[in-house]
């Protein structure tokens, strides 16, 4: 499956953020699930994080 995951906070977070190939994760134990996310965001305090703030 695909994800995008970001590697490192840089200051150009075009070349942190990757779609990479995953193993599509599974629910081994008896209280374990796997949520699909089909769409997320990006907000001002991530913007924060990169700055160190």
């Amino acid at each position: 499956m695909e994800a995008a995951r970001l590697h490192e906070y840089t200051e150009e977070m075009a070349t942190a953020l990757e779609i990479d190939e995953v193993d599509r994760p599974g629910a081994d134990g008896p209280r374990d699930v796997v949520v699909e996310i089909e769409g997320a965001g990006w907000c001002q305090t991530d913007n924060h994080v990169i700055e160190g703030l």
